[in-house]
């Protein structure tokens, strides 16, 4: 008999299966996790953490209070609160349901002027892309002031469309970094796509589609380096998708057939012109 598994290994192997929840079914991952690891209060202790790692890592969009706020490390700020980087206020957010459940004024203290002017035309540039490129599309750009005068911005988009009512959701999701150099220096974009697929119908098929792009950026400052950046975003999730498409045309004789037996196990050919000459005599034997 193996040896029993401890509380803690139980809390591990559930924040595994959640942290892989295909999108619009973490509720539904959480319910079976529950049962697995069997220790309620134990469970709903370890529960918040987990699902905010989830939110962050999955740049989910919490959404309420007029607001929608794509949910990643960059916005977050103490006492579990993130910035509404369209809006530039605080909202607090329930991991639970990706909800916001309140919202306030962002203080001055948390706006860097430094970095203001490039991260708002950014962000007014990815938001205008994500919203007409994805189903319900939204993009964070957040930014900080280095040491050397440089700005390093991060940004987040985020899409997500449901149809658990035909088996299967599906979610589109990148992460980037633009580091603009000071004094007019041209800077650069990379980051990561994720598109994310879950088929359920009389099965259970899941696609993840990751890959890393990086670009240079042919501006420097002020709205023509924002529309720089949307630019390379809109080029690079462009080709990501091509490279999805092409793939699965050429899948079938590639990974598909790797998976087929070359031959049957008699190691002969079937030979399928013979195909009915083979169906009659099976019925007449049965007779």
């Amino acid at each position: 008999d193996g040896e029993a598994m401890s509380s803690e290994d139980k809390i591990k192997v559930a924040a595994g299966f959640i942290m892989k929840a295909p999108p619009g079914e973490v509720k539904d991952v959480v319910k079976d996790a529950r049962v697995l690891v069997a220790e309620d209060a134990l469970f709903d202790a370890r529960l918040p953490a987990i699902l905010k790692e989830y939110n962050e890592q999955h740049l989910v969009v919490a959404t309420g209070d007029g607001a929608k706020v794509v949910l990643c490390k960059a916005g977050a700020v103490e006492g579990g609160k993130y910035i509404d980087p369209a809006a530039m206020r605080l909202v607090t957010v329930d991991h639970a349901t990706a909800s916001i459940t309140a919202s306030e004024e962002l203080a001055e203290s948390q706006r860097d002027p430094k970095v203001e002017e490039v991260r708002a035309a950014a962000q007014e540039a990815l938001g205008r892309y994500a919203a007409g490129a994805l189903a319900g599309g939204c993009a964070a750009v957040h930014g900080t002031a280095d040491a050397d005068g440089s700005i390093t911005l991060s940004l987040a988009i985020s899409g997500v469309k449901l149809n658990s009512r035909n088996f299967w959701n599906g979610a589109w999701r990148s992460f980037w970094k633009v580091t603009v150099p000071p004094k007019g220096g041209k800077g650069e974009l990379s980051g990561t796509i994720v598109a994310m697929v879950h088929y359920f119908e009389d099965g259970n098929v899941r696609m993840e589609a990751k890959r890393d792009h990086s670009a240079p950026l042919a501006a420097s400052d002020g709205a023509a380096l924002a529309e720089a950046i949307a630019d390379g975003v809109r080029a690079a999730e462009a080709q990501h998708q091509a490279w999805i498409e092409e793939s699965y045309t050429t899948m079938s004789d590639t990974a598909f057939k790797n998976l087929r037996r070359k031959m049957p196990i008699t190691q002969t050919k079937f030979q399928w012109g013979k195909v009915a000459a083979y169906s009659l005599a099976s019925e007449l034997k049965g007779k």
